[in-house]
């Protein structure tokens, strides 16, 4: 099952794919009309029921191709549908199909609705669909009543029934969804369900892509600062270089504030870089230490998501503040480069992402002293690892088993990096050879801690994270090819971003 805003993620990726909107509302009519013939609509009388917007276009292509062979009636409830694509197949209806258009501020619309649904064998509901939420509007909310009201017909719902999820919801005796059944759908609310194909290729499915960002947060106009997120790095010793790469990740990714927590030594050396970081030095000089601990989580009560890990290192005392800090923080927490291991044993609660590459996901599973978890079968009956070749199941298998033992979703860096929370997997396959330099993984690491920041579950900002520093890298490659370094990935950060949402 898949939920409403998944619907979304997948139109938009086929869309991107080149596979038009209108493609598939063309399929899933004609899956409508289809499944509707099959149980006995031939040279009956059909009444199609539209909404204005995508779930009436889909009813409309139904009409067209009940019209063959069967006597089709449209009522159309507003004043006219709005969406193109929908316009198009209104467009498309042939003369013989009688159409109809219901206002509720117009005398006698009652007893026109009344002496339709009364005269038809068969009644196709395609009102509303799985991008509508609330109540019914009272001419939508007084049709469905007649339509539950009436007796001795078949009723088809397209995609789900109008009022899905509502007390107000239709009650058809069987409903046509596509590509997946929609998350709460069972027989008694939507009738026999036909779950039916309607060209969605599994690329849309399987990989990240634009339609990842429906999750993407917009400011609003009356947005302030913090509104977008504040992030806390944890990071810097050995390597001073990382912690400053990754917050200027962050910010490139939309947060307003970005703090780092440093030893003292390298702080005004971290401080020089960017007018815009707010770096405190913490009161160990070379490395973190337990004694740092306080200090920290004081700063992170500022902080909507922390990150630890980059340029830490692997002293000691190091691994053992790390250990105590992630024990004593309450927020979304991403856990990269050294700190991996350092928290290999730790058992989280669902509000953490790791950033492993290949290496550091092997050792950390390995060593790890939590017991492997088995993967529940509704995890690997799901459709996309039907789609996945042998080496990519063992992968998934072994990030999932991971992801649920730790109770965290984990972003495995790869080729085609590896998203999962221990229950979903997808892959993103944005990103070139050139991002091997050093600094790039800090980088996803700053994106996916604002993510978090700005309210995103873990996986989600581990799959938007993943798509956004790989297509970055993209950018940077066309510029610098193999020259290019992680401030180059860094500084396309925001084009990718209005890449996306250029317009809106």
């Amino acid at each position: 099952m898949i939920s409403f805003k998944e619907v979304k993620v997948l139109d938009m990726n086929t869309e991107a794919l080149g596979i038009p909107t209108l493609v598939l509302m063309e399929n899933a009519g004609s899956a409508v009309a289809r499944e509707t013939l099959r149980r006995g609509a031939e040279n009956k009388k059909i009444l199609v029921l539209c909404g204005t917007g995508n779930n009436g276009g889909d009813g409309l292509v139904a009409a067209r191709h009940l019209s063959c062979c069967a006597s089709v009636k449209v009522v159309i409830l507003g004043e006219k549908v709005k969406t193109h694509n929908a316009i198009t197949n209104f467009n498309r209806l042939p003369e013989s199909v009688e159409v109809s258009k219901i206002n509720q501020n117009v005398d006698g619309w009652e007893k026109e609705i009344d002496a339709r649904i009364e005269e038809a064998d068969i009644i196709v509901d395609a009102i509303l669909g799985v991008g509508v939420y609330g109540s019914l509007r009272p001419l939508q909310r007084a049709v469905v009543e007649k339509v539950n009201a009436s007796s001795g017909k078949l009723v088809v719902s397209v995609d789900v029934p109008t009022g899905f999820g509502g007390k107000e919801a239709l009650r058809p005796d069987m409903t046509v969804t596509f590509h997946d059944a929609k998350e709460g759908m069972n027989k008694e609310n939507c009738g026999e369900i036909v779950v039916a194909n309607i060209g969605i290729p599994s690329e849309a499915e399987k990989y990240v892509g634009q339609g990842e960002f429906v999750y993407y947060p917009l400011p609003g106009r009356e947005a302030h600062k913090g509104n977008n997120g504040n992030v806390l790095i944890v990071g810097g010793g050995p390597f001073t270089g990382a912690p400053a790469i990754a917050a200027s990740a962050a910010f490139g990714a939309g947060s307003d504030l970005v703090f780092l927590a440093v030893p003292s030594r390298i702080h005004p050396i971290i401080a020089s870089m960017s007018m815009n970081f707010i770096v405190h030095p913490l009161s160990s000089e070379s490395h973190l230490t337990p004694a740092d601990v306080p200090e920290i989580l004081s700063l992170a009560e500022r902080a909507h998501a922390v990150l630890i890990g980059p340029g830490l290192g692997k002293h000691p005392e190091t691994i053992l503040a790390v250990q105590e800090l992630a024990k004593s923080l309450d927020k979304p927490l991403v856990v990269d480069a050294d700190a991996i291991y350092a928290l290999k044993d730790m058992k989280f609660n669902g509000n953490a992402v790791f950033t492993p590459h290949r290496h550091e996901f092997r050792d950390a599973m390995e060593d790890s002293a939590l017991p492997e978890v088995e993967l529940p079968s509704e995890v690997l009956e799901q459709g996309i690892f039907s789609r996945l070749t042998a080496e990519e199941v063992m992968r998934a298998e072994s990030v999932l088993s991971f992801a649920l033992s730790h109770g965290l979703a984990v972003v495995q860096k790869g080729a085609d990096d590896l998203i999962s929370d221990g229950t979903r997997i997808k892959f993103n396959r944005t990103g070139n050879p050139g991002m091997a330099v050093g600094g790039t993984g800090d980088a996803l690491a700053g994106v996916i801690a604002s993510l978090l920041a700005r309210g995103l579950e873990p996986f989600n900002a581990g799959r938007l994270g993943a798509y956004i520093n790989g297509r970055a890298g993209d950018l940077a490659f066309e510029k610098r090819w193999y020259s290019l370094t992680a401030e180059d990935v860094v500084n396309e950060i925001p084009h990718v971003l209005m890449e996306v949402f250029a317009g809106e």
